[in-house]
């Protein structure tokens, strides 16, 4: 049976990215990762994890789940893919992102957040 091997990235919908990124980091000790901050997300390490940090855009979004997505990794994407499929779940369809094929399962058939699922590199 096909595994969910690890939690990979937590995206966390924030007010105001700048005081977030304080917050982590002086609360937390987390740190920025490499790439860090870019328009309106910033990347923090936790071991082999990742928090991303994803700034809201307007009011419209100010109502947005403080959760916005859950990373992660599984051993073999097919047969997680054929498990949900066969559970009800909706799913998109699968993509490629940073070389590794990525799989969106519909908030709506989860409860929210997105889930993504990717494939272990070889």
């Amino acid at each position: 049976m096909a595994t969910i091997k690890r939690l990979a990235t937590l995206d966390v919908a924030v007010e105001e990215l700048p005081a977030a990124i304080e917050t982590f980091r002086q609360n937390f000790g987390l740190k920025l990762a490499d790439r860090a901050v870019q328009e309106n997300t910033a990347v923090l390490t936790v071991g082999d994890s990742e928090i991303r940090l994803v700034a809201r855009k307007d009011e419209a979004e100010a109502g947005a789940r403080a959760m916005a997505g859950l990373w992660l990794e599984a051993d073999d994407l097919d047969a997680v893919a054929g498990r949900l499929k066969d559970a009800g779940f909706e799913l998109k369809e699968l993509n490629v992102e940073k070389d590794r094929r990525v799989l969106a399962v519909d908030p709506v058939g989860i409860g929210s957040p997105w889930l993504f699922i990717f494939e272990s590199r070889g």
